[in-house]
């Protein structure tokens, strides 16, 4: 099964903490969509893929970032992650209008879009609030509050979904109390 080939694509791949934001990201694909498709799944678990990778990822200086999907940043990594799971699917043989859709969404994960894009968006918010955010906070809170703000509110306000911003909105409001706390 590809996905299986997939998650050890990841789990080779990635440090710990990247397996786990990309494993919670399928778990709220699946809360969110419970009949999520096959390349809705795969995204999820890759749309991050060239963060783990060295050479691949993109010049993350959190202070200089700004946090908007269509920002220069966002648009690169989009497109780095997307191009990795397209070669690696290829490589594994996957059928041809799978790797088309799934390199759509990791396209657009940041953004949303279209229907799917936005279930994979909304997943990767719940997620980073989960696991990321913590890190984030510990790393650069004492250093740019503003900045993390900055970044949290990016996204939670992306959140398309009434049902994710439920889930994610008390996580939100914790990381922000935080966040004031430094």
């Amino acid at each position: 099964m590809i996905i299986e080939k997939v998650r050890e694509f990841v789990t080779k791949s990635c440090e710990d903490d990247e397996v786990k934001h990309l494993e919670r990201t399928l778990y709220w694909i699946k809360e969110l969509k419970s009949c999520a498709n096959e390349a809705l799944k795969i995204a999820a678990l890759t749309h991050d893929i060239d963060r783990c990778l060295k050479n691949e990822g993109c010049a993350d200086d959190f202070k200089k970032v700004r946090h908007s999907p269509n920002s220069k940043y966002y648009m690169e990594h989009q497109k780095k992650s997307a191009r990795i799971v397209s070669n690696f699917l290829e490589n594994i043989n996957a059928d041809e209008n799978l790797i088309k859709e799934v390199t759509f969404l990791i396209e657009h994960h940041e953004s949303g879009g279209t229907p799917e894009a936005d279930v994979l968006k909304d997943a990767d918010s719940l997620s980073f609030f989960e696991n990321n955010a913590y890190s984030i906070l510990e790393k650069f809170a004492k250093l740019d509050k503003e900045t993390v703000k900055e970044k949290f509110d990016f996204m939670f306000n992306r959140i398309s979904s009434e049902k994710a911003k439920n889930i994610a909105k008390p996580m939100y409001e914790k990381l922000i109390k935080k966040l004031e706390e430094i």
